[in-house]
């Protein structure tokens, strides 16, 4: 059901407020939307800006500021050529940093060195 709900969507919002436990997290919904190939309109939080803006695979915005995320989902809704771009980003960087895969290694490299 998540599936067919995902490729009915135009672009994944993870939007938490601006609160400790939020600001250094990873949401697994971020890469559950960059991985599902939609734009991602999430949270300015440095860590999410570098993740978002760094593979330009969306829009980062004050959580806030409802006026800004109308906006950028409208911009979605009326620009599939940015929104296409946006969402091929987001697979790219899943399938080429942010994966099982890759973390593995880093996860066994520390094991290896404690």
């Amino acid at each position: 059901e998540a599936k067919l709900i995902l490729s009915e969507s135009k672009a994944g919002i993870v939007t938490f407020l601006s609160v400790p436990n939020h600001i250094n997290s990873q949401p697994n919904k971020m890469f559950e939307y960059m991985s599902a190939q939609l734009p991602v309109i999430s949270s300015d939080f440095e860590l999410w800006k570098s993740i978002i803006e760094g593979h330009n695979c969306g829009f980062c915005i004050d959580p806030l500021n409802h006026n800004d995320i109308a906006n950028k989902i409208n911009f979605i809704f009326n620009n599939d050529s940015v929104a296409l771009n946006y969402a091929k980003n987001g697979r790219e960087a899943i399938l080429n940093k942010y994966n099982w895969s890759i973390e593995e290694k880093k996860l066994l490299k520390l094991y290896k060195k404690l």
